[in-house]
């Protein structure tokens, strides 16, 4: 939950790939997505953005576009909804 209301507030997102978070996050175009357990390719992501702030700014306006087009159709909400419901159970 906390991921995507960061990607509604137009933040850059770095996660791990352990949840659904690749049915909303495109990898380099919002946000960022490393497989679990790979710190190589976390700090390689996390490098990569810090010495290029521009990148940041890119992929913080299209975190916040994909969040306000996925959402505004009653299908995506379900959607969030199971997300939200999948990871209460997790916790």
């Amino acid at each position: 939950r906390a991921v995507l209301e960061a990607m509604s507030s137009g933040c850059c997102v770095v996660v791990s790939d352990i949840s659904d978070f690749h049915r909303f996050i495109e990898h380099g175009k919002n946000g960022f997505l490393f497989p679990a357990g790979d710190i190589g390719t976390l700090r390689n992501i996390l490098q990569s953005i810090l010495n290029n702030p521009a990148v940041i700014q890119e992929i913080s306006l299209e975190a916040s576009k994909t969040m306000k087009q996925r959402f505004t159709d009653k299908h995506e909400t379900l959607a969030l909804l199971e997300l939200y419901q999948q990871d209460a159970m997790m916790a």
